[in-house]
């Protein structure tokens, strides 16, 4: 325990003085003692008392610098703590991703599916998406703004939430302009959700159409920039 330590390197400090105060008496000798006629007594009194005082100091000084390491290892022990806890934070909450933007132009519609790859359950999930036509030369036509959606059940480990958006205005003409690669489908927005410590996270995505051959692919491009996670 650090109370007997301390005591033991007291003790030793102490040890050592007094040995060292007792030498140099010896050697000056009675000299040390300066009241009217001094005896034995007197000098054996005043190098007791010296020692003494030699004795209080040394053992304030060992308490102090005790004291002064104690309060170091606890510092030290709260920092490690503090790191602990926000590891424990990282490694434990929910991470949600965009997986997968996919386009269904037979039935016009796009499913967004989101995995949470976190070790522990997404909550309070709330989603919005924007759906815009941009042309060639980058003039953007806003199509629809999904409001927010809300209720969205939680999203557990390794699982997955997949959201429907109809696309019922790909008509014919726009389907070409699509497959043409003159106009391009953009699908964009955020989730929101809670981690299991109560701290609100935002995941951002965008997946846009691509054409290979003059096809839709059913597969969007989500590589571009937009998909970002706190």
């Amino acid at each position: 325990m650090w109370v007997i330590r301390i005591a033991r390197d007291a003790l030793a400090w102490i040890g050592l003085l007094t040995i060292f105060a007792i030498a140099l008496a010896l050697s000056i000798g009675p000299t040390w003692c300066l009241a009217d006629n001094c005896s034995v007594q007197g000098w054996l009194s005043a190098l007791s008392g010296w020692a003494g005082a030699i004795a209080a100091a040394s053992t304030i000084g060992m308490l102090w610098r005790q004291s002064s390491e104690a309060v170091r290892s606890a510092d030290i022990g709260q920092s490690a703590l503090e790191h602990d806890r926000e590891t424990s934070r990282t490694q434990l909450r929910a991470y949600v991703f965009l997986e997968n933007a996919d386009l269904n132009e037979t039935e016009r519609y796009a499913m967004l599916t989101f995995r949470n790859l976190g070790a522990t359950p997404a909550r309070n999930v709330k989603l919005t998406a924007d759906v815009n036509l941009v042309n060639n030369r980058g003039i953007y036509e806003k199509i629809s703004i999904e409001g927010l959606v809300e209720n969205i059940p939680p999203i557990g480990q390794s699982d997955v939430f997949e959201h429907r958006i109809a696309l019922g205005f790909i008509n014919t003409a726009v389907a070409i302009e699509i497959r043409q690669g003159d106009t391009q489908l953009t699908i964009s927005g955020d989730i929101k959700y809670e981690d299991v410590f109560g701290d609100s996270h935002t995941t951002g995505y965008a997946g846009r159409s691509s054409v290979h051959d003059e096809k839709i692919l059913d597969r969007m491009d989500t590589s571009g920039p937009g998909n970002f996670s706190d």
